[in-house]
């Protein structure tokens, strides 16, 4: 929330360092980075719109400039080939948080610009028609908003299968990382309530809380 870690939880010997996997989540860091080269009008392939593998690009223009913790691993189609865009990025639960941190803010980053704000601002947007009333936009899910709610619109989600989810609410200052194996469950009810929380703390339950910096940006 904000710009802090108010609660941090892992399981089955994970802890803050480890590289996790959340599959599909990579989709919406891959659609971020194809937003950058578009918005100057030159894509023709990733790799040879922006002279370097895609896991580099990833580097330069996302893990430096947010202070990321950790290398992240990017699998590869084939020994020697390229990364698979649209699965398999590995990278902390605090990085993946940052990253979401950083589409709550548009596309900004310690008073820097790093994703062009058009595309930035497009990913709350209703686009495709979904299941369950949701929309799919850049490879980001849109929940039906709820016009009088202030922490029920705007808001936005990567998923992943095994109920993994990066959602992100902007009105709530709000950033919610979950790796998980379980089945498929609608994210929203969840992350809603979270919000709610947030947003009216009198109703936030009884926890253990961790109130630690989300390592400030540089």
């Amino acid at each position: 929330h904000e710009n802090r870690i108010v609660m941090e939880r892992y399981a089955r010997g994970h802890d803050q360092h480890s590289l996790l996997n959340p599959v599909s989540i990579a989709k919406a860091v891959m659609s971020t980075l194809l937003g950058m080269p578009l918005d100057e009008d030159r894509i023709n392939g990733l790799d040879g719109t922006v002279g370097m593998p895609v896991s580099d690009y990833l580097a330069v223009k996302l893990r430096e400039p947010l202070g990321m913790e950790a290398k992240a691993l990017w699998a590869l189609n084939r020994k020697g080939g390229s990364e698979k865009a649209f699965c398999c990025l590995s990278a902390t639960a605090r990085d993946f948080a940052r990253f979401g941190k950083l589409m709550r803010d548009g596309g900004r980053w310690d008073n820097r610009q790093i994703v062009p704000p058009a595309w930035a601002a497009r990913n709350s947007f209703p686009g495709i028609e979904a299941p369950d009333h949701h929309t799919h936009q850049q490879l980001w899910w849109v929940p039906p908003g709820e016009a009088d709610h202030p922490a029920r619109r705007g808001d936005f989600y990567a998923y992943s299968h095994n109920g993994q989810y990066l959602c992100v609410n902007p009105e709530a200052r709000l950033v919610i990382v979950k790796f998980s194996e379980t089945q498929h469950q609608d994210p929203v009810p969840m992350f809603r309530a979270i919000a709610d929380a947030v947003v009216l703390p009198q109703h936030l339950p009884e926890i253990e809380r961790l109130d630690a910096p989300l390592l400030a940006a540089r």
